[in-house]
């Protein structure tokens, strides 16, 4: 299996002035500022907007591209988070080379296992969208990679799921086992 590290990782808020490069990218951000704006016209009060806001139909164009991860203890409070993949983008199995549905983020070790964990705890600590971009190489390949991950509440009092959208910006190779 290839060993995967990704490089140049780059972790910052949406609204710095930076825009997305992919197309797909774009359009997620203006259905979220749309979730946003329902969520303060509705309540404003919770730690993101709801879940039940998020109209998945108005991803239909980029939904193999998406993620809807669940934040989980990790085998008790005194462990920290973990993260499972609820539903996992069909484009995402082939950039990665495996379909995480219903996967535990900690039952994977690799170089992109850690960068997701990477996104999502920077998504749960700045408790507000980010964009990163990131470079995977095993030395056969380059792939720039830019993705955006959104925080969702279920409960209205945490932050507990994350939606992320992440968009190869050039492709090089054939898939690489993320396991």
């Amino acid at each position: 299996m290839p060993s995967s590290a990704p490089l140049d990782l780059q972790l910052r808020p949406i609204d710095d002035g930076g825009g997305a490069h992919a197309p797909a990218l774009d359009r997620f951000v203006g259905l979220w500022r749309r979730l946003e704006a329902m969520a303060r016209a509705e309540d404003g009060d919770g730690p993101a907007p709801p879940r039940r806001l998020l109209d998945v139909s108005a991803m239909r164009d980029f939904l193999d591209l998406v993620m809807l991860v669940d934040v989980a203890e990790a085998g008790g409070p005194e462990n920290g988070v973990d993260f499972r993949f609820r539903v996992y983008g069909t484009g995402l199995a082939q950039l990665y080379g495996a379909d995480l549905t219903g996967w535990r983020l900690s039952a994977a070790s690799s170089a992109a296992a850690d960068l997701h964990r990477r996104c999502f705890e920077g998504t749960l600590a700045a408790g507000a969208p980010l964009l990163f971009r990131h470079t995977l190489d095993d030395r056969s390949y380059a792939e720039r990679v830019e993705g955006m991950c959104f925080p969702l509440s279920l409960s209205g009092r945490r932050i507990d799921q994350l939606v992320a959208l992440e968009a190869p910006l050039d492709l090089k190779r054939p898939p690489t086992p993320y396991l």
